[in-house]
């Protein structure tokens, strides 16, 4: 939703307007409302992924069925209910959902991983905005951070490798989305770190 955007759905969003702005692309986006979108392109409201292939009936409807979908969902319904359309699914996590028709990636680390091996993939990295992150200057607290889910692709167990051999406090947030054993692990981490691993 627009009032809590998260790395994916801003990335969309700068993609949205990258196209239509810099690259006088015209773009649509199905999303839900309120979502930024810019003024060369629509927004077609929807309040889940389910209701994707409806807003595409619509669009087919309507003669405004678009060139290319770009698909940045998690489960890549589009693909599977309509192989019929030219579709890039862009995956943002590490396992391959969906249909996998032309598979773009966020990362290299992404293309080496067991579900992606067998298929014809290119990375494209998320670009950012700056001016949406302005440096910050003043005092801050001296510690490590990440931010992110807590599952073993994301080799959290090396930042905690990093806090013990630099004695700097790692601050862990995220969703615990991964194995049960990998859990255990980085609260080991914690447990024996004397309060500088803590995972909040």
């Amino acid at each position: 939703p627009p009032t809590a955007y998260a790395g994916i759905e801003r990335a969309a969003a700068w993609l949205v307007r990258g196209l239509s702005n810099h690259c006088r692309i015209h773009t649509d986006l199905i999303a839900k409302e309120g979502s930024m979108v810019s003024p060369m392109g629509k927004l077609w409201p929807i309040e889940n992924e389910g209701q994707i292939k409806d807003v595409v009936r619509t669009m087919e409807e309507c003669g405004e069925l678009p060139d290319v979908f770009l698909d940045w969902t998690h489960d890549k319904l589009l693909s599977l209910v309509r192989p019929d359309l030219k579709i890039v699914n862009t995956f943002s996590v590490m396992s391959m959902t969906g249909s996998g028709i032309n598979p773009v990636l966020i990362s290299h680390g992404q293309a080496a991983g067991p579900n992606f091996k067998s298929h014809e993939v290119k990375v494209i990295h998320y670009g950012l905005d700056f001016d949406e992150y302005p440096l910050y200057t003043g005092l801050r607290e001296d510690y490590l951070l990440y931010m992110g889910q807590l599952i073993d692709g994301k080799r959290i167990e090396w930042a905690c490798e990093v806090a013990l051999q630099t004695n700097r406090p790692l601050r862990i947030h995220g969703p615990g989305w991964g194995r049960r054993e990998y859990h255990a692990m980085l609260r080991e981490y914690e447990s024996k770190s004397n309060g500088l691993i803590s995972i909040i």
